[in-house]
């Protein structure tokens, strides 16, 4: 097994230095999955969240391939989101990292696993995560940085992925006419699709309806 320091190595010769972490309260699988925090730099203007242990096991889907066994998470907030353990009290400020940590438990919850292009719904139909926003569904992407993507060593691979959430109209999208297709408009409208914009956009609107 890989362990958690050499992960974090990683995400900080990519990324930057960790600057807190937040443990798992109530363990909800095979898996403890701790929150790893990332302040703005100049280089990167943005709060970046990152998991470990969710590749403490391989995920349960039965056809998953050997290279995409373990994976990791991410997600970026705005520099101006709050993340004091005084505002993460809030709903509408903790929802992103309650969502991070609910995805990274999933695999090893239920039979399936994680990869680029898989959208998770926030309940079916979906609903909004927050009163703050109608993104209501995440989106599985790979980080910008190539470098980033892969961490491997005596043969074992592990994957980050990096969280987006979509509106129900992009989901729709996604269903119609491919995962790749919302990528492509995703990178192609926004100017940073990585970083989390509670009222950006709608990529999808209309046009999921259209064909």
């Amino acid at each position: 097994m890989i362990k958690h320091e050499e992960l974090l190595s990683h995400i900080e010769k990519h990324v930057g230095e960790i600057d807190g972490s937040l443990g798992e309260i109530v363990p909800g699988s095979d898996v403890t999955v701790n929150l790893h925090i990332i302040k703005p730099t100049e280089k990167r203007e943005c709060t970046t969240l990152v998991t470990t242990g969710m590749s403490d096991l391989p995920m349960k889907g039965e056809s998953v391939d050997d290279e995409l066994q373990f994976a990791e998470l991410m997600i970026c907030l705005p520099s101006t989101w709050p993340i004091t353990k005084e505002e993460l009290v809030k709903p509408e400020n903790y929802w992103p990292l309650g969502f991070l940590r609910q995805t990274a438990h999933l695999p090893h919850l239920f039979e399936g696993w994680i990869d680029e292009g898989v959208i998770i719904p926030n309940e079916e139909p979906p609903i909004p995560f927050a009163r703050n926003t109608e993104l209501s569904s995440l989106l599985v992407m790979r980080p910008e940085k190539e470098g980033l993507r892969v961490f491997e060593k005596n043969g074992r691979m592990v994957n980050f992925y990096q969280l987006v959430p979509l509106y129900e109209d992009e989901r729709k999208l996604a269903m119609k006419k491919g995962s790749q297709t919302l990528i492509h408009k995703l990178k192609k409208q926004v100017d940073t699709p990585h970083v989390l914009d509670i009222e950006r956009k709608n990529t999808a609107k209309p046009f999921w309806k259209i064909g």
